[in-house]
């Protein structure tokens, strides 16, 4: 059974969960959307240009009553300075810088978030859509172990967002044996729920931890698949590398 394609600006339905869970042999990227940033404005500065005017200054003499009136001399114009036009100067727009990615990390859609993939693990990454995780493939039951992810939004705890899809799978999986849940806290301080359980898939007993993030309303899933008999020492990878996620 094919994964939803699935858009991240609505919520996930149990429905999505149930089919993410059903898929183990192989991975179908899910289809996201993804918005631009809107354009800054741009600010233009001009500077006043300033006009200097000279003006001009004439002598007169005064004749006496026994002398020859002396003619005035004409004055003499005195040239009047143009001012020089300041040119405008409009600033140059700083480009933002872009940050730099972690070339260790695994990013998710718009970098919301990152994580260490194990090592020798294969990251499916294509851009605007969610990553998957591929790991070791078991020739016995021509599957591989996975890792895979998905987002949504919701104002509802974690806690009680797990519990809903809890119920959900425990209703389609008749078979589904619960093992363990708990919450816990990453290194980095990320609080998180985890559910660990088994179930019967196209005929394979297959062992799933399904890890509930949230970052104020957003949330991660993080779906680890294995068979039930193989691969038990990827547990401890996948808890490690899960220590060292991050949201944006």
């Amino acid at each position: 059974m094919k994964l939803p394609i699935l858009n991240t600006c609505h919520p996930i339905s149990p429905l999505a969960i149930q089919r993410a869970v059903w898929t183990f042999s192989f991975l179908t990227i899910f289809l996201l959307s993804s918005c631009g940033p809107s354009p800054e404005a741009q600010a233009t500065q001009t500077a006043a240009a300033r006009t200097a005017t000279a003006s001009a200054f004439t002598a007169t003499f005064t004749p006496t009553s026994t002398q020859t009136p002396t003619a005035t001399p004409t004055p003499t114009a005195t040239a009047t300075q143009t001012p020089t036009a300041t040119a405008t100067s409009t600033p140059t727009k700083t480009a933002t810088p872009t940050p730099t990615l972690d070339p260790d990390r695994m990013y998710g859609p718009a970098n919301a978030y990152s994580l260490i993939p194990p090592d020798g693990w294969d990251v499916i990454q294509v851009e605007g859509q969610e990553p998957a995780l591929i790991g070791p493939y078991i020739a016995d039951c021509q599957c591989s172990v996975n890792l895979r992810f998905l987002q949504d939004s919701s104002p509802f705890p974690v806690a009680m967002y797990a519990a809903m899809i809890q119920d959900t799978l425990k209703a389609d999986l008749p078979d589904l044996t619960q093992i363990s849940e708990d919450s816990g806290k990453t290194t980095a301080g990320l609080e998180y729920f985890r559910w660990e359980f088994k179930s019967t898939q196209d005929g394979k007993v297959i062992h799933q931890i399904i890890y509930f993030f949230e970052s104020g309303e957003s949330k991660l899933i993080v779906i680890y698949s294995r068979p039930q008999s193989y691969a038990s020492e990827n547990d401890a990878l996948i808890e490690q590398s899960l220590q060292n996620l991050r949201f944006k």
